[in-house]
């Protein structure tokens, strides 16, 4: 089956669940700020963060909340709206078809999660799930699974594993296939699950999810880093400011493999790439946060010198070619002071809302501009932006 027929059978498939499933209400998501003060520190061990706003995607399409509201002619314009999840928890949307199955098996409907996060890479990626379930749910699907709690003195969210055990959270047993659950079924697996007040958090990693469920801080949104970053992020949107619908939060290896630079400037402590919406544009923005401003300014002077002739180097295309083909322009990089005398290096570029986006093409999926950042991201193709 060749790919384009398995996109049109995939979304086929979503539209006729979106009529097939009870009409779910989606209540109003964490901010990004608080969703990472759900984080510790010590489960970021990896470097690597994903995240996707759902809802903020779905609701930024014009008509694309129908499904959420009982009007079931809006399934069009939500399927364009799921296609520009461009991050988070992978399997959420690999198992988007099965849909049912995934509700009988993990008593939540993926259709309405509000956010997805992963921390980390498999094997040992974590899976955050920001989802409405109903009373008693986790618990009896999880005791359905022979799950059963693991005693934590003073835990901030219940903490269940199979057999009541942490030890089989590694475990993978074919034969015991269950490829609607979300949390290791696609292999035999069960791993651990976290959960509270309409956040599930599950992974094979079961240090982390004991640190995640206990609550033990410090916390990533205390990390000077990430907030200084988000913050920066954030005021590229106006003067109202933006909100950030995804973004990716990596430590520079994650970034560029070869972590060899220009000399004379060190690598940023952390890099972030976001999609950051205002009123009347959306921003794709790259962040890279110094301990020191100095270290920002250098590797602005450097940057600014070649960010106009900048090549992808796996295509050819110039940079520029790559974001006038969608509707964009480059905005001047700059760095700004961050507390405690560190800095920020944030190179934004400007794009169409995604309400305008979808007016110019009400055939085209929702943040697309975003996802050419995130292929540029994953094929390790941003040498242009290294310092």
């Amino acid at each position: 089956m060749n790919r384009p027929w398995k996109t049109l059978r995939f979304f086929l498939l979503l539209a006729a669940l979106l009529l097939a499933l009870p009409v779910v209400s989606m209540r109003a998501a964490l901010p990004v700020h608080d969703l990472l003060a759900q984080v510790p520190q010590g489960a970021f061990t990896s470097g690597y963060l994903s995240l996707t706003g759902v809802e903020a995607l779905i609701l930024a399409r014009p008509g694309a909340s129908g499904p959420f509201s009982g009007n079931r002619a809006d399934a069009r314009p939500f399927r364009l709206a799921m296609q520009g999840i461009s991050g988070g928890f992978q399997d959420l949307v690999v198992l988007l078809p099965q849909a049912e199955d995934v509700v009988r098996a993990t008593g939540s409907n993926p259709l309405a999660v509000r956010q997805s996060m992963a921390i980390g890479l498999p094997p040992f990626n974590q899976a955050w799930l920001a989802v409405e379930f109903e009373p008693n749910a986790p618990e009896e699907t999880l005791k359905g699974k022979g799950y059963g709690p693991v005693s934590q003195a003073g835990s901030v969210m219940d903490l269940w594993a199979a057999e009541s055990s942490l030890e089989s959270a590694t475990v993978i047993d074919l034969a015991k296939r269950d490829p609607g659950f979300l949390f290791g079924g696609m292999l035999g697996g069960r791993w651990p699950v976290a959960f509270k007040d309409g956040l599930i958090v599950s992974s094979r990693d079961a240090e982390a999810l004991r640190q995640i469920a206990s609550g033990e801080g410090p916390m990533l949104a205390e990390r000077p880093a990430g907030k200084a970053l988000l913050d920066a992020a954030v005021q590229t949107g106006g003067e109202k400011g933006g909100k950030i619908i995804q973004l990716y939060l990596l430590t520079p290896e994650h970034v560029w493999p070869d972590e060899t630079g220009a000399a004379g400037i060190s690598p940023p402590e952390l890099v972030l790439l976001a999609q950051a919406d205002g009123e009347d544009a959306s921003q794709a923005v790259l962040a890279f946060y110094y301990a020191e401003e100095a270290g920002a300014r250098s590797a602005l002077s450097h940057l600014e010198a070649r960010l106009p002739d900048a090549q992808i180097a796996s295509t050819g295309r110039s940079l520029e070619d790559v974001i006038q083909n969608l509707d964009g322009q480059r905005e001047e990089p700059r760095a700004v002071p961050a507390p405690d005398g560190a800095g920020v290096l944030l190179i934004p570029f400007r794009f169409p809302s995604q309400a305008a986006a979808a007016e110019r093409n009400p055939d085209a999926a929702s943040a697309l501009s975003f996802r050419a950042f995130v292929t540029v991201l994953m094929k390790a193709d941003l040498g242009w932006a290294k310092p």
